[in-house]
């Protein structure tokens, strides 16, 4: 430790500074807490006088080194100017070390001014902790303000738990008349504000009103003044925020030395911000205790979670209207977009491509429409009006919609949908389609806990709804393990009537070994209808079809593991500590959940504990792989309280995505939450929600002649395609139709995977004159069975085949052919025309033309399949 200055002074007053010297002593704080205020001392009364007699002999000042004693606890540092006059500025210094076995805290310095001297910045100054051995420095800078003289300068230094520990030094000030007053530097007198260190990043979702706070702290021994903190708002496009106010600027009065204080802004999260971290630039801008101005900028970073799905636009719907949908007239056509994402679609644009001057075209109406936006889960309609050309021959045309669209931030997105529009050649009356349609109504079951080895009822009102008689109506309950049927799990009916409906009662038991969880039992409804040919024949006639239909519904019995006494008081221990949130049932709507449209979950909470309310409950719910997202919400939400034994009902709107497998899939459900005492607790359950895909096999126009002779074979080519995005399982392709006969009648696709296309081809020889009529017929099933059938209809106009009584080859020049009367001569060389022997022979090139192009894709698909094997 060293203390160096300036001395000018008398013997007595060499005096008085050793008796102050000999005053400053170590002193032992209680606790075993030192603090030691080192302090100079002369060995030799001889060797001190020798040193001021040569600092009063010379005009330069030399300094005095007094030795720090050996505990070394607080060294001061005072430089003092040769000669001092007022407003000089002066600096104190100390360290002080901590040498106990403990933390010190709130460990403060203090410089005891007089009337002549001046503080500047703050006294005193403060130091949150000092570590076992470590040691930490304070900062004084004082200006004397007085005339010449002998000043004391009194310090102390205090921490928590001890007695403060005080000293003094007195200083010579000497006049110096020739000069005057020096002003001091008062830029010097710096704050130095920052962001606190060590704080978490702040953490936000997109879409949110949010407030960022951001303390800063003064890492000074100055008093900042004046104190402003703005955001820097320069290249706003950059930030993931918007903001109402003119700009994002927070002030404070003032931040005291080593204090802080914090920096508000009110925001709001962009909702197509992109998930990430953003850099946000901070500018400061204070005062010292002088007015004296001071900038800077520092850097922090925010992260910003987004839960929002990108815009997705779907063609959900194609709607036609016209008087007379034939060729020559007009019709209008509807295609409606869904937005099946959570965030706009932006800057939409429908074109409409596959028009032709000998198909449909557009009239009075522009090919590509303007929808401006479509908003998250919202829908919007593109309209157009169509001109059937005269030209048109077939029953139906392929179109393909193109739609173009952006999100919130500029990015890109298109979308190419193909469909089919029905061209009628005539009026055909539309027939009512009389069909089956149960229902399930009123369904019950126990919403409170079932103890295992309890009882219990489920039952349901089943009515059809339909316009026709349901058949062979069968009705069966499945259960998981832990349930067991009490009554007969299947009834029978033969029929069902219209509006008919049936009151049906199943009695079951909870096994007494079942464990506490949530069992699932599966309501399975299978029926018939009969759907009547074509022509109006009685439905209970021959040759009317047998239509075959399924439903399906869930209930969930929650059961409560049985427990032995001794196991009940253990439980009853653990309950008063370890309170229990479950999800007592569930329900779905539509219970019929298919994959991309949005769907209700409602869930119903129960407090199990006896005893012990439970509050600020956070439940969170997600899927694996992000089978399903929130619509229009968050997957959080918040229940303030939840008494005992309390069941709580929620509702959340999901969306399955659009790909989502046709199954089961598993939703994780967690709680979080706390007691009356704030003891934390989490816990977490699973419930299945099976998930169906919509099924879609578009079948192309059939190429085959559209007229022939009779007994003459002709071929039919039919392509399609599977534009769903599911699995079509066991696809049967047949030919039906009582006036052919048909030769490759029927072709098994098996497992037809989405995206697939194949093609049907078959040999057709009419056996019968006129308008025949036949349909190729395509069956398959989906993941869970359930059977689907779509049909296309042919129609061939058929001649009689024309036969000559003789042989060509019997004529004699000249001479009537046997058989013939007078007049007849030559009847059967009409036969031999020019025009029906080009008939004939274009006729004859048509056929052998597809016969080539099928006998070639034969040969094409044999490869691919040995190509596979």
């Amino acid at each position: 430790m060293k203390w160096s200055k300036r001395v000018i002074k008398s013997d007595n007053m060499m005096n008085h500074d050793m008796a102050n010297r000999n005053m400053v002593k170590s002193k032992v704080k209680p606790r075993g807490a030192r603090l030691f205020i080192n302090q100079g001392f002369v060995k030799a009364k001889v060797a001190l006088a020798i040193l001021v007699a040569v600092v009063q002999l010379f005009t330069a000042a030399i300094p005095v080194v007094v030795e720090a004693d050996s505990a070394g606890s607080v060294s001061l540092n005072v430089e003092v100017n040769e000669k001092l006059v007022a407003g000089e500025f002066f600096t104190v210094e100390a360290t002080v070390t901590n040498n106990t076995n403990a933390v010190i805290t709130n460990v403060s310095f203090y410089v005891i001014t007089t009337g002549s001297l001046k503080a500047l910045g703050e006294n005193p100054s403060t130091i949150a902790i000092i570590k076992e051995g470590e040691s930490k420095s304070f900062r004084a800078e004082l200006m004397y303000t007085g005339t010449p003289d002998i000043v004391s300068i009194g310090f102390r230094c205090d921490y928590d738990g001890g007695s403060p520990i005080t000293t003094s030094r007195n200083v010579y000030f000497a006049a110096k008349d020739a000069t005057p007053p020096s002003t001091p530097d008062v830029t010097k007198v710096e704050p130095v504000l920052k962001v606190k260190s060590g704080i978490s990043m702040p953490l936000f979702n997109a879409g949110e009103d949010v407030t960022l706070s951001i303390p800063i702290v003064n890492n000074s021994t100055y008093v900042a003044k004046n104190v402003r903190v703005a955001i820097d708002t320069s290249n706003v496009n950059t930030l993931p925020f918007t903001f109402d106010q003119v700009a994002l600027v927070d002030s404070m009065e003032e931040i005291k030395a080593n204090e802080e204080a914090e920096a508000s802004f009110n925001i709001k999260i962009k909702p197509d911000a992109k998930e990430g971290l953003y850099p946000v630039v901070l500018n400061f801008q204070y005062n010292n205790i002088y007015g004296n101005k001071y900038t800077l900028s520092e850097t922090i970073y925010i992260r910003v979670l987004n839960n929002e799905a990108p815009p997705k636009l779907i063609l959900d719907d194609i709607h036609t209207y016209s008087s007379d949908p034939t060729p020559g007239n007009i019709m209008s056509l509807a295609l409606t977009f869904k937005n099946q994402g959570t965030l706009p679609a932006k800057d939409v644009n429908v074109k409409l491509e596959g028009l032709s001057s000998e198909g449909v075209t557009t009239y009075k109406s522009a090919v590509t429409r303007y929808l401006n936006q479509i908003g998250g889960g919202e829908k919007g309609v593109a309209e157009y009006m169509l001109l059937i050309s005269e030209k048109f021959t077939g029953t139906s045309i392929s179109l393909n919609a193109r739609v173009e669209y952006k999100d919130g931030v500029g990015n890109s997105y298109s979308d190419d949908y193909t469909f089919f529009i029905r061209i009628n050649q005539k009026e055909e009356e539309k027939k009512e389609i009389k069909k089956p349609e149960l229902a399930v109504r009123d369904l019950y079951f126990p919403g409170d806990a079932v103890q295992a080895g309890e009882e219990f009822e489920l039952g349901f009102i089943l009515e059809n709804e339909g316009n026709d008689k349901a058949q062979n109506v069968k009705v069966s309950l499945s259960c998981e393990p832990g349930i067991l049927p009490k009554s007969a799990s299947t009834i029978v009916f033969d029929t069902l009537e219209e509006g008919q409906e049936k009151d049906l009662k199943f009695a079951f038991i909870a096994d007494k070994k079942a464990s506490t969880k949530n069992y699932l039992v599966t309501i399975s409804i299978d029926y018939e209808g009969i759907i009547p040919e074509e022509g109006g024949r009685d439905e209970n006639a021959p040759g009317g079809r047998t239509e075959k239909y399924s439903l399906t519904r869930y209930a969930g019995i929650y059961v409560e593991e049985l427990v032995e006494e001794e196991e009940e008081e253990e439980e009853e221990k653990e309950e008063k500590t370890v309170p229990k949130i479950i999800i007592s049932k569930y329900s779905f709507e539509p219970e019929d959940i298919r994959a991309g449209h949005n769907f209700k979950l409602k869930l119903s909470f129960l407090n199990t504990s006896k005893i012990r309310p439970v509050r600020n409950i956070k439940v969170t719910f997600s899927a694996d792989e992000g089978v399903f997202i929130p619509a229009n919400s968050s997957n959080t939400f918040f229940i303030e309280n939840m008494g005992i034994q309390e069941i709580v009902e929620r509702e959340v709107e999901l969306h399955p995505k659009s790909d989502a497998a046709a199954k089961s899939h598993i939703l994780n459900i967690v709680f979080e939450y706390e007691d009356e005492k704030g003891n934390q607790y989490s816990t977490s359950e699973k419930i299945s929600i099976p998930v169906k895909q919509e099924q879609r096999l578009v079948v192309g126009q059939p190429s085959m002649p559209q007229s022939t002779m009779e007994g003459q074979p002709i071929p039919l080519f039919l392509e399609f395609y599977n534009m769903g995005k599911s699995v079509l399982y066991n696809l049967m392709v047949k030919f039906e139709g009582e006036g052919f006969q048909a030769e490759n009648a029927s072709y098994f696709a098996g497992n037809f995977e989405a995206g697939r296309g194949d093609y049907f081809e078959v040999m057709l020889t009419p056996l019968t004159s006129g308008e025949v009529k036949g349909a190729i017929v395509f069956t398959f099933e989906d993941a869970t069975g359930e059977k689907s059938e779509v049909r296309q209809e042919i129609t061939v106009n058929v001649m009689p085949m024309a036969r000559p009584e003789f042989p060509i080859d019997y004529e004699i020049p000249g001479e009537p052919m046997p058989g013939e009367m007078p007049g007849q001569e030559g009847q059967w060389k009409k036969l031999l025309t020019p025009l029906n022997i080009g008939i004939a022979g274009g006729g004859l090139l048509v056929i052998v033309i597809v016969v080539i192009i099928i006998l070639r894709r034969r040969r094409i698909r044999k490869a691919v399949m040995d190509l596979d094997e």
